[in-house]
Parts: structure tokens; C-alpha cells; sequence
């Protein structure tokens, strides 16, 4: 849900978000990597749902709409999976700009939503984004572990996403979360050109700076109505590096399991912990 994400900072993973709004400025793509668990995904929803938030990072005065697509599971063939997707995921974000879209437009969209035929989803897609581009509206669609999925899936999604980019080059840009080393593109060559392009700009996660691990402890905690001591807190961090799956995972054992005193014995418990 959106609400979620309206809880967040407005400073949460600056580092990042300073990384792709430049990339914004200067009208490219990119790859977000990062190890798994290490906040990749967290931070892609977090900008997908916070647009003002991105915006207060842009050097020049562009109009952003950030788009959050799921590509995973694929039931339809990759092409009318990806303007499927496209087409619903502006639909959702123009609600939020009136001005841009008409009603007549969205009910078009709408019903073509429901079609199956290609050519008609792809025609009412390209109508869409060219309402967008002539409003001067940048649209940044972002994505999530396109490398989990089967090779042959991957390149038909890399063809269809390059032709849309080929198409709108001053509209649309790709954001990609990767779990893969940065080499992957080059070695694989799995998403075709796009995969060329996308390497170009790489954004490595590594880790959550301490004023967004406090955030993510003090969220956390509070959900479950416990309130950790200072010692506690300085111990969650000290254990994890701000790494936010250990994180995660060291403050859910906190919070189900009553830890021993002194906080130097953690270690050694929670090495034993399955998992």
C-alpha cells in the first residue's frame, strides 16, 4: 500500500536517490544492484511511491512519474505481458494528473486493458505515452529482478522494453534492481541491447546509513509495541553493519526471543539461530 511509504523519510537512502535523479537529469537508464537482502526492492518502491520526494533531488525542472511494475509471474506472452503492464501502470498514475489524460482517453485505455490482441494494446500504450510526452512529462518505470527470470523470458522482456525506450527516447527511462555482479551484461549479454545500455550506469546498494537503520529500528520495534534500550540499539547495529536483512533479521529475534545479558553474548546466540 502507498500509505506505507509515506512513512518514510524524505532522506531515507539519499546516496541512491542522488545517483538516479542525476541519471534523470541527464535523461538515462540504469541499474540499481545490490546483494540480496541488501535493499534493493525497498528502495525501488520507496521512490516508485514517493515522486515528490525524487523531485526534491532533480537539479533541472523536470516532471517525473515513477512507475512500480511487477514482472513476475508471466501468464501471457512476454510482449503483451510488458504493454499490459505498461498500459495499467500509467492508467493507475494518471489518476493522479487529471489535467494530462482525458476521460475519454483512460476509458479507451481502459477497455483496451481487456483486449488481447497486441496491436491494440501497443496503439492505445503509444497514444498514452504520447499524451505524456507532449505534457513534457518524464516517465521512469522501474523494475525488480528481471535477472531471476529464465534467460529466453529475459531477452524477449530486454527487445520490448528497448523498442518502447527506441520509440519515446525523451519520455522513458528504465530503472532495473539487480542481484547479479556488474559484469552480468557484458558476460550474458542477457537482456540484448538494453542490457548494454542499462550497464552504462550502475547504482551499487550496500547498506543503509545509520540514520535509516535507526529509522528502520524504531519502525519496526514500534510496530510490535516494544521499545528497544540505547544498548540494544547500538548492539542491532553493531551486529549488522546497517545490512537491512540482518537487520531484519536480528531485530525479529530481538523481538521474539528474550535476549541474555549481558548484549556480548548476542553474538554467539544468534549464530546458533537456524537460518
Amino acid at each position: 500500500p502507498t500509505a506505507i511509504w509515506q512513512h518514510y523519510p524524505p532522506d531515507y537512502c539519499y546516496r541512491e536517490m542522488r545517483t538516479i535523479a542525476h541519471w534523470i537529469d541527464i535523461g538515462a537508464s540504469g541499474i540499481v544492484l545490490g546483494l540480496p537482502g541488501s535493499g534493493v526492492s525497498t528502495l525501488l518502491r520507496y521512490l516508485s511511491h514517493r515522486s515528490e520526494v525524487l523531485s526534491d533531488y532533480l537539479v533541472g525542472h523536470k516532471l517525473v512519474v515513477p512507475i512500480w511494475l511487477e514482472l513476475q509471474p508471466m501468464a501471457e506472452p512476454v510482449p503483451t505481458t510488458i504493454y499490459r503492464l505498461f498500459l495499467r501502470g500509467l492508467l493507475t498514475q494518471s489518476a493522479q494528473l487529471p489535467t494530462v489524460i482525458t476521460a475519454d482517453l483512460r476509458h479507451s485505455c481502459q477497455r483496451a486493458l481487456r483486449d488481447t490482441d497486441l496491436f491494440v494494446l501497443q496503439t492505445w500504450l503509444f497514444t498514452l505515452i504520447e499524451h505524456f510526452q507532449r505534457a513534457q512529462i518524464t516517465l521512469l518505470f522501474a523494475f525488480d529482478r528481471t535477472d531471476a527470470l529464465p534467460p529466453e523470458t529475459q531477452m524477449a522482456v530486454g527487445t520490448n522494453l528497448r523498442l518502447i525506450r527506441d520509440q519515446f527516447r525523451e519520455t522513458v527511462l528504465y530503472l532495473m534492481g539487480m542481484r547479479r555482479r556488474a559484469t552480468y551484461f557484458e558476460d550474458s549479454n542477457q537482456l540484448g541491447e538494453l542490457g548494454s545500455l542499462l550497464s552504462l550506469n550502475l547504482c551499487v546498494v550496500r547498506g543503509l546509513t545509520e540514520k535509516d537503520s535507526l529509522f528502520t529500528i524504531g519502525r519496526r520495534t514500534a510496530l510490535a509495541g516494544k521499545t528497544p534500550s540505547t544498548q540494544d540499539v547500538e548492539h542491532f547495529l553493531a551486529l549488522t553493519g546497517g545490512y537491512p536483512s540482518l537487520l531484519k533479521g536480528v531485530i525479529q529475534w530481538w523481538l521474539t526471543t528474550a535476549p541474555p545479558s549481558p548484549h556480548q553474548q548476542w553474538q554467539p546466540r544468534l549464530l546458533r539461530e537456524p537460518g
